[in-house]
């Protein structure tokens, strides 16, 4: 991908059911701070893209998990400025290919909330929320693209609130014609630039 020194590691998130879990490529063995290639299976489909993690602004959640909260370090915060930018929507409109975009609650809740939208001709198509929406989360409907999106997360009440982001497209194996070498250079490498190396935290 990036070149050849450079490792990426294989994680699932579950290992126990590791058959059935949702798989990460990372270059860093800590949970949240860095970005990931997620992959996962649905029916069948394979989806794979792009994960990143919104974690917790500075004095909120629970101060046992001082792992989630997030200091300048975090990859959010590079991907949240190339979003508010224009650069994500402008990448985005490159590919050919169907894309997907989920937004779901990661903190104590479970993913009870969950967003989801669908790229057509250059802009965000609202989907659909799961059943249980928190309020903040209808906030997210409207918007067409991810500078919205970026402008309605910086809102101070957000940062009560763990944001798992995805960007990934579905594919068929046995006819997409793609093998694992296509994916990554017809896709996964666009966004390599928003998964750094890990680093010291920075507050």
């Amino acid at each position: 991908m990036r070149d050849a020194k450079t490792r990426y590691f294989p994680k699932a998130y579950d290992f126990h059911r590791s058959s059935e879990s949702e798989w990460w490529v990372v270059l860093s063995q800590e949970k949240y701070r860095f970005a990931k290639f997620s992959f996962w299976t649905e029916k069948e489909f394979i989806h794979c893209g792009y994960y990143v993690e919104k974690g917790y602004g500075s004095g909120e959640g629970n101060s046992s998990l001082h792992e989630q909260m997030m200091d300048k370090s975090w990859d959010w915060h590079e991907f949240s400025a190339s979003m508010i930018n224009g650069e994500i929507d402008s990448l985005l409109k490159q590919f050919s290919f169907p894309i997907h975009i989920i937004l779901t609650d990661g903190g104590l809740g479970g993913n009870l909330n969950r967003i989801e939208f669908a790229l057509e001709n250059g802009k965000l198509k609202f989907q659909n929320t799961s059943h249980q929406i928190d309020t903040s989360f209808e906030d997210l409907k409207n918007c067409s693209s991810f500078i919205d999106i970026a402008m309605v997360l910086q809102n101070e009440k957000w940062q009560e609130y763990w944001i798992n982001f995805y960007i990934h497209t579905p594919f068929l194996p046995d006819e997409s014609g793609w093998d694992a070498d296509d994916i990554s250079r017809n896709f996964l490498m666009h966004f390599e630039k928003w998964i750094n190396k890990p680093k010291k935290k920075i507050k």
